[in-house]
C-alpha cells in the first residue's frame, strides 16, 4: 500500500494581474455596457413604434390596467387607481412624473390574464389582468422568435397561449391608462408595461370623480 499523500494547501493568493489581463477585463466591461445600452435603446424604440401604431388605429385598441394592479412608485407599490398626476412612478429610464391618468369604463371588454412568473422570475409577481391591447415589454426568447430582436413591446393579446396567458371576456371593466411626457415602461406587478406619451391618448378619459 502506498503511503498517504500529504494534502495540498489551497492557493488563495490572487494571481498578479498583467496589463493584458486588465485590457481584457476593460474590453469585456465595455462590451457589456454597449450590449446593455443597445438593449435599452431597442426597448424604447419598440415602445415608440408601438405607440405610433396605437395612435393610427385607436378604435381597434383597448389599453389599460385594472383596479388593484400594483404599480411601482417612489412611495412603494400603489394600486393604479390611487395614482394621480404629479406622482413619481418608477420606469426603466428612472423616476418619472405622471402627467395624466385616463379612466375608461368599458362594457364587454376583452382582457388577458398573465399567470404569475410566466414571463420570467416575478414577471409578473402575481396573476395580472390587462386590456388586450395593452403593450408589454418582452426581453426573452419570445422577442427573438417573433421579431428577431432582444426586446420588443407588443400588445399582450399576442402572447395568449390558452394556458399561461389567457384571454377573458369581462362584462364590464374600468381601465386605467398612465400617461407621461415621453414613452415610458413602468412596472405593474413586476411586469414591464409600456405607456405611450400623453399626447398619444387614444380615447377621452372618464372624469376621475366617477370612480
Amino acid at each position: 500500500m502506498l503511503p498517504p499523500q500529504p494534502l495540498r494547501e489551497a492557493d488563495t493568493t490572487a494571481p498578479e494581474s498583467t496589463n493584458a489581463d486588465r485590457t481584457r477585463v476593460t474590453n469585456r466591461w465595455d462590451l457589456w455596457r454597449r450590449r446593455d445600452s443597445n438593449a435599452q435603446e431597442q426597448a424604447m424604440d419598440a415602445v415608440t413604434r408601438l405607440a405610433e401604431v396605437i395612435e393610427s388605429k385607436p378604435a381597434a385598441t383597448s389599453l389599460g390596467l385594472l383596479a388593484g394592479t400594483q404599480v411601482r412608485t417612489l412611495d412603494g407599490l400603489l394600486p393604479v387607481e390611487y395614482l394621480a398626476p404629479g406622482d413619481r412612478v418608477v420606469t426603466r429610464s428612472g423616476a418619472k412624473r405622471l402627467q395624466a391618468v385616463s379612466v375608461q369604463l368599458r362594457k364587454r371588454v376583452m382582457l388577458v390574464r398573465i399567470r404569475a412568473t410566466t414571463l420570467g422570475h416575478d414577471r409578473p409577481e402575481n396573476d395580472l389582468l390587462l386590456a388586450s391591447g395593452q403593450p408589454v415589454l418582452i426581453r426573452d426568447w419570445r422577442a427573438r422568435a417573433l421579431y428577431g430582436v432582444e426586446a420588443a413591446a407588443i400588445p399582450v393579446a399576442r402572447l395568449a397561449d390558452g394556458e399561461f396567458v389567457v384571454s377573458e371576456l369581462a362584462a364590464e371593466a374600468r381601465l386605467y391608462t398612465l400617461r407621461f411626457a415621453e414613452n415610458e415602461v413602468i412596472y405593474a406587478e413586476g411586469l414591464e408595461v409600456a405607456c405611450p406619451a400623453a399626447e398619444m391618448a387614444t380615447s377621452s378619459p372618464v372624469p376621475l370623480s366617477s370612480r
